[in-house]
């Protein structure tokens, strides 16, 4: 009787415990100071030494850390799984069926401890993740016993040590493992540290294939030889010019001289707000403009992505300085970023003006001159760091000789 009390009890409250479950255990992140889902506070706070270790220069004792933060992760998950395969093995609990949302009402019921393991599993994917069964959520939980963030740690180190090749395995085994990243972000970081390195060590092939593995699932990007309509729409606008347009005299903030209409529509119509992919772009392009002999096709491709989330990217930054802001050019633009301090450095930071430099010199060569020339002027106007005004003002002199 009591049995089938309980399984009475289990059916009726299905449905409120799917919605439950679905409404508390939404997707989340947790940040390098949290706690995590599974990774417990003890492997982080051993992650942390690790870190302090090796900013001091001890990477024997940060190698040490970092393994021992791997072994009881490893451990715990371990464990957390063995309670949870023990907790859904009895008789009782197999009537339910394969069903999350039934068992973790079961075994609620039970007042069983495999519920604190489901609680901590459902913090960091809903039930839907699993497609809802039991047996896929313990099968990837056993999975995350792999500990990508102290690969990544040991990458790092051996990398300071001048062992690349060594350090390219760890980031490799990360990347193997990086569904299990408790911050999801950290993937890209990963794959930028592999390009970094494969292209410190002149294998450039590697290089590439890891930026595009960073581009993986981009819309707009699409792949190479396959790329999405808005990306073939940009490259057209960019080469707008070389089908003998007349000139606009809006393209220069100030200036009454006739310049391309294809930088005026560009920078008016196209915005890329994929702060991510930003490096991928540009490490690309230079990748095809530089190293690949000049493969103008695809420079062109990422070119007008990196030129155009750049933009993106500085316009936002803009607003929270210019709360009426709206854009009205290119160099009207720049010169607002000019005024802020923080946007100059952070600008400097993530190489933002690189990216209008590396796309002048493709459209140039290309054959858009009158695009690459309007954004050279401009740079070399408004844009606030010295050094890519004067190399801007240097490429426009050089190659726009009468």
């Amino acid at each position: 009787m009591k049995k089938k009390t309980m399984l009475r009890f289990v059916c009726l409250s299905a449905f409120l415990m799917v919605l439950f479950l679905s409404l508390c255990y939404g997707e989340q992140e947790s940040g390098y100071e949290n706690s995590g889902n599974l990774i417990s506070s003890q492997v982080w706070e051993l992650m942390r030494n690790a870190e302090f270790y090796f900013d001091k220069g001890d990477t024997g004792n940060a190698l040490l850390l970092s393994e021992k933060a791997r072994d009881v992760h490893r451990l715990e998950i371990e464990s957390m799984s063995a309670d949870l395969k023990r907790a859904v093995s009895s008789r009782e609990i197999k009537r339910v069926g394969d069903n999350i949302s039934f068992v973790y009402q079961a075994l609620s019921f039970r007042k069983d401890s495999g519920v604190e393991v489901l609680d901590r599993v459902l913090a960091k994917h809903p039930p839907a993740f699993f497609s809802n069964s039991i047996n896929a959520l313990i099968s990837w939980l056993d999975g995350a016993s792999a500990f990508p963030e102290a690969d990544v740690f040991s990458g790092r180190v051996y990398e300071s040590e001048g062992e690349y090749a060594l350090a390219l395995s760890f980031y490799e085994e990360a990347w193997k493992h990086r569904a299990f990243f408790d911050v999801p972000g950290d993937r890209t970081v990963l794959v930028y540290h592999m390009a970094d390195l494969a292209g410190f060590t002149g294998n450039l092939g590697a290089r590439e294939d890891y930026l595009l593995l960073a581009l993986a699932g981009d819309s707009v990007f699409g792949t190479p030889g396959r790329e999405s309509g808005t990306l073939l729409a940009m490259i057209r606008t960019a080469k707008e010019d070389i089908e003998g347009s007349q000139g606009s005299s809006s393209g220069v903030s100030g200036s009454k001289k006739a310049v391309s209409p294809a930088f005026v529509k560009f920078f008016s119509l196209y915005r890329n707000d994929n702060p991510s992919a930003l490096k991928a772009y540009r490490d690309l392009t230079d990748f095809y403009y530089r190293d690949s002999g000049k493969r103008l096709d695809r420079a062109m491709a990422t070119g007008v992505l990196s030129a155009s989330t750049a933009f993106t990217l500085l316009e936002n930054a803009v607003r929270q300085y210019e709360f009426g802001y709206s854009y009205t050019s290119f160099g009207e633009t720049l010169r607002l970023a000019s005024k802020y301090s923080e946007i100059k450095e952070w600008a400097s930071r993530v190489s933002l003006w690189d990216s209008f430099l590396q796309f002048a010199s493709v459209l140039f060569d290309s054959g858009a001159e009158e695009f690459a020339a309007a954004l050279w002027m401009n740079l070399s106007m408004f844009c606030p760091d010295r050094q890519i005004a004067e190399k801007a003002a240097s490429f426009m002199n050089l190659v726009l000789q009468p």
